[in-house]
């Protein structure tokens, strides 16, 4: 996306929805190193262990300014010079030491929050980045409609979507990509929203987007398996049931 569009991420403020609690900030960190004016990462699920990820954060930011990152900075054209004078805005001896929140530059912002609730100011972004969480959330369309008043003319949202049934990464020997098709079960109540393709394209169009682009991971269903779908599952078209994966690139409409 960086190599088709250069200037998506110096001096813009970038928004990572649901940033994850294993390693919340590492993106925005490095967004922030390679020029981005401010980032926010948010996301309901507290840090595991903000002791451990700040020392990791503290190792990332080395990495990407000693040219180490395995991260291929390149596509980005990263200005390692620019990397190092971002990386003082960090106080790095309170990364070292477990503070998370104290280390971290006053430009990159981290909440445990809804973006709905987030403040006016802290909503509007120029780029947001979201991965595998849109099939998470339930109001999905309350936050792509607010996410449409707050993102710039000339903005993007890059989304990964997983369509698969997520009780596959439990057990790949007793559940399918498809499962809920099929029992319409979930791992509690709520977990994954069960939109599927054609679904989430209308409703992204809905909000007031245009899909760019939308790169899409397939997998063939037999027969046998087809004929074991729900019947409100059965009618679907094949693209919508084969679909287990999309990569979107969006800008407002």
């Amino acid at each position: 996306m960086s190599e088709k569009y250069p200037g998506i991420v110096r001096n813009k403020r970038i928004l990572d929805f649901g940033c994850g609690a294993t390693r919340p900030v590492a993106a925005s960190i490095i967004l922030y190193l390679l020029g981005a004016r401010s980032t926010m990462a948010i996301d309901l699920e507290a840090p595991f262990d903000p002791a451990g990820i700040a020392v990791a954060e503290y190792g990332n930011i080395l990495s990407v300014i000693s040219g180490l990152s395995p991260i291929e900075l390149h596509h980005v054209n990263a200005d390692l010079s620019l990397c190092r004078s971002r990386a003082a805005d960090f106080d790095l001896s309170a990364l070292l030491g477990g503070d998370l929140r104290g280390g971290l530059a006053r430009n990159v912002g981290y909440k445990l929050s809804r973006y709905q609730d987030l403040s006016e100011g802290e909503r509007k972004f120029d780029l947001m980045i979201s991965n595998s969480v849109f099939e998470h959330v339930a109001d999905l369309e309350d936050v792509l409609t607010c996410a449409r008043q707050s993102i710039a003319s000339d903005g993007f949202i890059f989304a990964g979507v997983d369509f698969r049934d997520h009780r596959w990464y439990t057990d790949t020997a007793k559940w399918s990509f498809w499962q809920y098709l099929i029992d319409d079960g979930d791992h509690q109540p709520g977990y994954i929203n069960k939109i599927r393709y054609s679904a989430m394209n209308e409703l992204i169009q809905r909000a007031g987007f245009r899909i760019l682009e939308a790169h899409t991971v397939r997998d063939a269903m037999s027969p046998d398996f087809e004929a074991g779908l729900l019947p409100k599952y059965r009618a679907m078209s094949r693209e919508d049931k084969e679909t287990t994966e999309c990569l979107y690139l969006l800008r407002p409409a």
